[in-house]
């Protein structure tokens, strides 16, 4: 899940849930709360999770998780890859 505007407050409900779940954002410095509270982050959407739930604001960032270098469509393996609902 990425850490903006839309992302971070859920991520935040989520984890607080008792969830795991990984964050995804290109910003490094969005990482400090979460990687506080002990959650996973990486800076590559490829490695986020099995379930992903993009939450994007321009179609550039679209293109750049999704189809992009290090994006969704080159995660997981085999059988193995991300789900998008």
């Amino acid at each position: 899940m990425g850490l903006g505007s839309l992302g971070s407050p859920i991520a935040r409900r989520i984890h607080e849930s008792g969830y795991d779940l990984p964050v995804c954002d290109r910003d490094a410095d969005a990482f400090a709360d979460f990687t506080s509270r002990g959650i996973r982050t990486t800076q590559t959407a490829a490695d986020c999770a099995d379930l992903v739930l993009p939450l994007v604001a321009t179609p550039e960032q679209a293109r750049s998780v999704l189809p992009g270098k290090g994006g969704l469509a080159e995660g997981g393996s085999g059988d193995h890859r991300p789900w998008l609902p």
